[in-house]
């Protein structure tokens, strides 16, 4: 499994439980945590494309979802974005 990787996540803003369009990278929390956890190095990268996540690794896109298809708060442990994310950096690294 590769150790170390550079994951770069173009987000996008989107229309949170109030209303507002805006980014939230709170919402990334769980993924940053699950990432950290499997010793990858995340970077955060605003994006105007509309409820975009990208994950960029070693200039390859990797993976693509929507933003507010991620699980609020949390670990990523459960959400099935970030599992998928995390298989997409392993296995694309």
């Amino acid at each position: 499994m590769p150790e170390k990787a550079k994951v770069h996540v173009h987000y996008g803003p989107y229309t949170d439980c109030l209303g507002q369009l805006r980014h939230e990278p709170s919402r990334l929390d769980g993924l940053r945590a699950l990432l950290e956890s499997n010793s990858h190095e995340m970077f955060y990268h605003k994006s105007s494309n509309l409820n975009e996540l990208c994950v960029v690794v070693n200039g390859e896109q990797v993976f693509e979802a929507e933003m507010k298809k991620l699980d609020f708060s949390g670990d990523g442990e459960l959400d099935p974005i970030c599992q998928g994310i995390l298989k997409a950096v392993n296995e694309g690294y």
